[in-house]
């Protein structure tokens, strides 16, 4: 029982990361043009030649801009997923109470089950075992072994907590807390100039 009752309180924790995840990946989608007219507004207001910096700053300007590398911890989870928890056996009740195709297209319950199923399956094919956990709680499927679940979603937090944290350190996302204070809007530009191409504004 006492198991139990801190795998409610784990999955409760690892459920409102995912719901700030959720949102600061919505702040981001929003912020990064507004990040961008802004640089380049910033740039041509200071004379900061963009075209000639980027282009002796190819690599760097690549990295910047291009897709940010999924954050992974190694060491109890594989153990776990190894030898310990059979993630699959969850899985498959998931899949047979939640597939989509045991559904008619009429089934009001059809699009909850749809997204629920898609969860669960991201959750087992990217080590996601929060989502995984959170799915079978919400339907009420047997998950067996707590103690093994709970270390489980602990290290599935830690990777969250780090991925969340690495988003918000984004400029895009440090630009939008800064909200209507240009000089802290400024004060953002300018780092991310230094750091993309080492030049002091």
């Amino acid at each position: 029982m006492k198991s139990k009752l801190k795998f409610k309180k784990l999955l409760n924790e690892y459920r409102a990361l995912k719901y700030e995840e959720e949102y600061v990946k919505e702040v981001l989608a929003h912020s990064h043009l507004e990040f961008d007219e802004y640089y380049r507004d910033f740039c041509r207001e200071n004379e900061v030649n963009i075209p000639q910096l980027e282009k002796k700053n190819k690599e760097k300007v690549a990295a910047a801009f291009g897709k940010s590398k999924k954050i992974e911890i190694k060491g109890i989870d594989e153990k776990i997923r190894a030898k310990d928890y059979d993630y699959k056996k969850i899985f498959k009740q998931i899949a047979r109470k939640l597939h989509p195709d045991k559904l008619s297209e009429d089934d009001p319950r059809l699009a909850e089950y749809e997204s629920d199923f898609k969860q669960a399956a991201a959750g087992i094919n990217n080590g996601r075992w929060g989502d995984l956990f959170s799915i079978a709680d919400k339907h009420n499927i047997d998950i067996g072994d707590y103690d093994m679940v709970n270390k489980s979603i602990k290290e599935s937090t830690e990777v969250l907590k780090k991925q969340v944290a690495a988003l918000k350190n984004q400029y895009s996302y440090l630009f939008h807390e800064c909200e209507e204070d240009k000089n802290c809007k400024d004060s953002i530009i300018k780092s991310f100039i230094q750091q993309l191409f080492g030049v002091k504004i």
